[in-house]
This record gives C-alpha cells, structure tokens and sequence, in this order.
C-alpha cells in the first residue's frame, strides 16, 4: 500500500481522485434522473397542507397521478412517503385513504390498523 516511489504515488491518489468524482458523478446524474421524473408532479402541488377548503379537481388529480406513478415506479419507502404527504392536505377525502390501505395489505397489516385507526379519528 505504502509506495516508496513518489510518482506512482501522486498516480494512485489522482487514479483515486477520479475515481471517487466518477462514482459521485453517478450518484448524481441517478438522482437527477429521479427527480426529473417526479418533477411534473411536484410542481403540480399547490396546497401541501391540510385546509377545510376543497382542493380543486387539478390538484387531487395530480396526487391520484403521482401516488400511480410511485406505485408503479418508486420504492416502497417512497410510495409510504408520498401517501403520507398526500394524506395531509387530502384527508378528507376517502378514496385516498382506502388507496393507501389498499397498497399496504400487501406490505403491512399493522400499518394498515393503523392506517384505519388515523382515518377515522
């Protein structure tokens, strides 16, 4: 590990240097691909929190989108976080929670209890 020639040395850390930005470079261009992704639909998020107002017809559309694209797509991680974020500002709606009890039957059934125990409070 150890080189005694100073030159292959300074060859190692800069084979080491790229090597690190190249996975870095990795690691980031995944992620943007990801977030380019879901971008319509974040942006398509105009009220990400709770309101006794209905939401517009656009908006609880672009959330019933965006919860079949991460089911589709995503990870159970981020399809668990997306319903959470949706159930705040869509919690009067239904049809959102049974969506979401209905996803986590299949992962879950304690989550699902509890899933039911929250929407009815």
């Amino acid at each position: 590990l150890f080189r005694s020639d100073p030159a292959q040395l300074t060859t190692e850390i800069e084979n080491m240097r790229h090597r690190i930005i190249e996975l870095n470079q990795e690691v980031f261009n995944h992620n943007e691909h990801e977030v380019s992704k879901r971008w319509t639909f974040e942006e398509g998020i105009k009220r990400p929190y709770f309101h006794v107002k209905p939401l517009e017809k656009a908006q609880l559309k672009n959330w019933r989108e965006y919860l079949d694209f991460e089911i589709e797509n995503g990870t159970h991680e981020r399809v668990v976080v997306l319903f959470e974020r949706c159930i705040i500002c869509c919690a009067l709606y239904e049809d959102f929670w049974i969506k979401y009890v209905k996803y986590m039957e299949r992962h879950d059934f304690e989550a699902v209890r509890q899933i039911y125990s929250r929407a009815c409070v």
